[in-house]
C-alpha cells in the first residue's frame, strides 16, 4: 500500500506542478502583450490540460483513500 500511495503522491503533485508551471509560461507570455485573455486557461487550449488532470484524478484517489485504509486499520488495533 505504500507504493501505491507514492504512486497517488506522484501524480497528484505532478499534475499540479504541469497546471502551475502552464499557467505560469501563459502569464509571463501575456505580460507584455496586450490582450483579452484572462481565462484559467490563458494561451493553452483546454486539449493542454488533459494530462495534468488525468494525472491529478488518477493520483488523488490514491492519496485520499490509501490513508483513510491506514487510519481504519490503526483504530482496530
Amino acid at each position: 500500500m505504500y507504493r501505491a500511495f507514492n504512486f497517488g503522491l506522484s501524480l497528484t503533485i505532478a499534475g499540479f506542478v504541469m497546471i502551475f508551471l502552464a499557467n505560469i509560461v501563459s502569464d509571463a507570455y501575456l505580460f507584455g502583450v496586450e490582450s483579452d485573455i484572462n481565462g484559467f486557461l490563458g494561451i493553452f487550449d483546454l486539449s493542454s490540460y488533459l494530462i495534468p488532470f488525468t494525472f491529478i484524478g488518477i493520483g488523488l484517489p490514491f492519496v485520499v483513500i490509501i490513508p483513510l485504509v491506514w487510519l481504519s486499520k490503526w483504530s482496530r488495533k
